[in-house]
């Protein structure tokens, strides 16, 4: 669970940097007119814009859908770091029971060995 919840992180980081990379795109276009040169990056192709006001409308399509995929991303996140601290306050929480268990039997173990320790003393005194 703890690998899933860093493989959703560095999807996040991913995520964001395309984010910011698009609003720095937006913001270079911002000004840009109907007689603008573009051109849009498609897979390894350039390809010239003929609308500006379409790219505009497509990136900025893509960064809500991109924002909306980060939100849900650090949801889980969220729920899986929340659900990994839980497990481990449970395996402290046994941890520390098992422990006591472990120290009592102990302590019992001690115990009747010193009464069998006595015991025998006693055996022993009685055979003199």
């Amino acid at each position: 669970m703890q690998q899933q919840a860093q493989t959703l992180s560095q999807q996040a980081s991913q995520i964001d940097m395309s984010i910011r990379e698009t609003e720095r795109t937006l913001e270079e276009i911002k000004d840009a007119g109907k007689d603008s040169v573009l051109y849009r990056a498609i897979g390894s192709v350039m390809k010239k814009v003929d609308d500006v006001e379409k790219l505009r409308s497509e990136l900025d399509d893509e960064k809500e859908t991109m924002e909306i995929r980060n939100k849900s991303l650090k949801n889980q996140i969220e729920t899986m770091n929340k659900e990994l601290e839980e497990m481990q306050k449970k395996m402290t929480a046994d941890q520390s029971l098992w422990f006591a268990i472990a120290a009592a039997n102990f302590t019992t173990t001690i115990e009747r060995k010193g009464i069998w320790d006595k015991m025998a003393a006693q055996l022993t005194t009685k055979a003199e």
